[in-house]
């Protein structure tokens, strides 16, 4: 049978590209991988148990309403207020598989095949894919060098087929943090042109921002905004699969047709586990987060010197964004080249762009102390072929 030729041309997943590539390595050395964005720790043991005792319940199994438990709605819902000083309520609350089934979910109530999205570069890779999937085309609205998206920038790509503006923040791939006053001017700009602003906040939680943004404050701010969480990275539970969409009634509402298409709801036990994590006390979580805080600033201290010639651009979040030396030489070539010689697994940043700009992404959170020590050694023994 024939298929669609956005399935065929779709990037294959990297993370399954990597771990293809462990399979072939037979170094001396370690194996460092810091391809797969984990938090580099798992949920809280207090409540795993608290789940255990869930799963012999009777109704642990059934179905949910199609937005969600409400009682995880209306928690979620109470959290948000307080983070973001502003008045988020139930009926703005989306529960998803995931907070990829949120944006998917976002893009297909918002545009069809032929229509444009603005993409901040680098961006998420299955945020493009996506677009790609759906035969909706990505425009690039470059960052560099700050990494920062730039509003008058992003002006200048606004058409008439237009439908939204997709930002990460903290970003993934590159960690930045845009400022809340930047945040602020995109969703002026989405207003003006009467658009939506995506906002991807997966990893809110590991911002140095104490207010990530005051978007929430503003008069009918769900006319244009739709802002994507997921409890994965902040309460380390990425196969638990729960993520959210915060948004007006009526996008919700529009929202939830393709996440019922898709999976009907969220998975149970995933939002069992999510509401007992907004339930609990937040030392522990605080704690964790200190920890990545920890691995993050002694990334910056390896690469502090350039070790091999590699150059940190930035550190934030989980990810450093790295720039390889290797001038001529393709990005994925390097990458084969770490991973078979080095044991050091990265992701090459072309699946992050629209063009090969010497990066790597590195997810520092999963790493002890140690291994994060002994990238700088290793990379300093990387020749130029």
């Amino acid at each position: 049978m024939k298929l669609r030729e956005q399935v065929n041309t779709t990037l294959e997943s990297p993370i399954e590209a990597v771990s293809a590539l462990r399979e072939k390595y037979a170094g001396q050395y370690q194996v460092l991988d810091l391809a797969q964005g984990v938090p580099g720790f798992r949920l809280n043991p207090s409540i795993r148990d608290k789940l255990a005792s869930k799963i012999l319940q009777d109704d642990t199994g059934d179905y949910v309403p199609r937005a969600g438990m409400p009682s995880l709605r209306a928690s979620l819902a109470s959290s948000l207020s307080g983070i973001y000083q502003a008045n988020i309520f139930s009926e703005n609350i989306l529960i998803t598989n995931g907070a990829n089934q949120a944006y998917c979910a976002a893009i297909s109530a918002l545009a069809a095949p032929g229509d444009e999205v603005i993409l901040a570069v680098p961006y998420y890779f299955n945020h493009h894919s996506w677009l790609h999937l759906q035969n909706i085309k990505p425009i690039y609205l470059h960052t560099y060098p700050t990494l920062v998206p730039n509003s008058a920038d992003a002006d200048r790509l606004v058409t008439k087929r237009t439908k939204a503006i997709v930002v990460t923040t903290p970003g993934n791939p590159t960690g930045v943090t845009i400022p809340a006053p930047v945040v602020l001017e995109l969703y002026k700009l989405a207003k003006r042109h009467g658009i939506a602003l995506i906002l991807d906040e997966t990893y809110r939680a590991f911002s140095t921002e104490t207010l990530p943004h005051l978007l929430f404050q503003q008069p009918n701010w769900g006319e244009h905004v739709i802002s994507l969480y997921s409890f994965s990275k902040e309460h380390g539970m990425p196969g638990y699969r729960v993520g959210a969409a915060i948004a007006s009634p009526y996008i919700i509402n529009a929202m939830m047709k393709f996440s019922e298409s898709v999976a009907v709801c969220a998975p149970r036990i995933g939002q069992e586990a999510a509401l007992a994590v907004l339930e609990s006390k937040n030392g522990w979580r605080v704690s964790k987060i200190e920890e990545v805080r920890k691995k993050r600033e002694l990334t910056s201290l390896v690469f502090a010197t350039d070790p091999g010639g590699f150059h940190l651009e930035s550190v934030g979040a989980i990810y450093g964004w790295l720039y390889h030396p290797f001038r001529g030489e393709p990005t994925i070539a390097v990458v084969k080249r770490l991973a078979l010689e080095l044991g050091i697994f990265a992701l090459p940043g072309t699946i992050f762009t629209d063009t090969d700009t010497r990066a790597l992404r590195i997810c520092f959170a999963g790493q002890s102390a140690t291994a994060i020590e002994e990238l700088g050694p290793r990379l300093r023994s990387l020749r130029t072929k």
